[in-house]
This record gives structure tokens, C-alpha cells and sequence, in this order.
């Protein structure tokens, strides 16, 4: 992940006036902006065809696709940040856009120095994921159907009851919407479904075991 100068930046944005502004302001900021969507199918089509550090996107887009079913599609099929600039900033909205994860969110009109902090910091949170989980040794393995769940193998060498499970990103969006409309936290929601996993499986917990040896 590329940091400050020339990181690769996708611009989505409804209206292409908004979208030539936004453009040299962040190329005064020292970013590469690779080109403009103008759709949400857009706007996931130019993310696949040019894998951006970043998406800037609008929520409010042309099309029956708006910015952010493109934050949930870009950010778990291509593993992109996306930032919300946008002019919506109802509580409804706002509740739903929490369920993409955004890297930020800001409301237009903007600060240009709060657009750089806010950029800068999704770079670096985002590089931090990565680095975290190759210093992890995450593995893949397979359950039935072919689907693969990643886990970190030194969390479930600590401890079976505490390892985290990341699913396919399909599954976890699913989580994530049933977290948002039962009102619980997606932690809570995994917690329990790996409880349950464990001990279907009959496994116990790593302490244990080595209580007994």
C-alpha cells in the first residue's frame, strides 16, 4: 500500500463538474487520481480494471447502485478502503453506511486539510491490516462445499474459544446485516456462531487441554 504521495485514487462521483474539482484538488495534494465513475457499476467495474489504493465515492450515485453497495463491493471483493464524501448525511443513511465499514466518512462541503487527514489515515490503517495479518500467517482451510475460512493459527494455539474466524465475504456481509438489524455487535454475532461450532465438533479449549498433560 502506498503511502502519501502518489497513492492511487478511483473518484465516484454523480456529477463530473464535482468530479474534475475533486480531481485536482487531491493532484495538488501529491495523490494519483487514476479516472471517474459516474455509477455504482461503474465505479466497481474501474476498481477491478485498476486496483486504486483508494475509492472516494459519493453515496448518492446515477444508477440503482448507490456509493454504498460500491463501498461493500469494492472493499470485500478487491480489499480497497473506500471514503464517503458525500452531501447525505441523514441518521438513517449514516446507519447504513456503518454496515460498509468506510475507511472515513466526511460531509460535503469539505475542509481540504480534513479530506487529507482523512485519506492519510485510511492509507495507513489499511496498510497496518495488511502488514498485521502477514506478520499472523493467516491459512486458509477448507470446509464443506469448498468454502475456506481463514484463522490466525497462533490465536488457536492460545485458545480454541477466542479464535477469530474471518468468513468468506459474502458470509460476512450477511453477518453484518443481521448484526445491524438485531442490533448487536458483529463480534458478539462470530463469538457466538464459534461457540457453537466448537462445540458441535466437541473441541475444547487449548488451556484445558494442557491443564490435563
Amino acid at each position: 500500500m502506498k503511502m502519501n504521495n502518489k497513492a492511487k485514487v478511483l473518484i465516484v462521483e454523480k456529477e463530473g463538474i464535482i468530479a474534475r474539482d475533486l480531481e485536482k484538488v487531491l493532484q495538488k495534494m501529491g495523490y494519483d487520481v487514476l479516472d471517474a465513475a459516474f455509477s455504482g457499476q461503474e465505479a466497481i467495474g474501474k476498481a477491478q480494471q485498476y486496483g486504486p489504493d483508494l475509492v472516494i465515492t459519493e453515496i448518492a450515485l446515477n444508477g440503482p447502485v448507490d456509493g454504498i453497495d460500491v463501498a461493500h463491493q469494492i472493499s470485500s471483493r478487491f480489499n480497497i478502503p473506500v471514503v464517503f464524501l458525500t452531501a447525505i448525511s441523514d441518521s438513517a443513511t449514516i446507519e447504513r453506511a456503518k454496515i460498509a465499514e468506510p475507511a472515513g466518512f466526511i460531509v460535503k462541503p469539505y475542509e481540504e486539510e480534513m479530506l487529507h487527514a482523512t485519506i492519510e489515515m485510511a492509507l495507513y490503517k489499511h496498510s497496518a491490516q495488511e502488514n498485521k495479518a502477514r506478520d499472523n500467517g493467516s491459512t486458509s482451510k477448507p470446509l464443506n462445499g469448498g468454502d475456506k475460512v481463514k484463522t490466525s493459527e497462533a490465536g488457536l494455539q492460545a485458545d480454541w474459544t477466542r479464535a477469530t474466524f474471518i468468513v468468506k465475504k459474502d458470509h460476512l456481509e450477511k453477518i453484518k446485516a443481521l448484526a445491524y438489524w438485531d442490533r448487536r455487535k458483529v463480534k458478539d454475532i462470530i463469538d457466538e456462531a464459534l461457540t457453537s461450532y466448537l462445540k458441535d465438533k466437541k473441541v475444547e479449549p487449548v488451556r484445558e487441554l494442557q491443564g490435563k498433560s
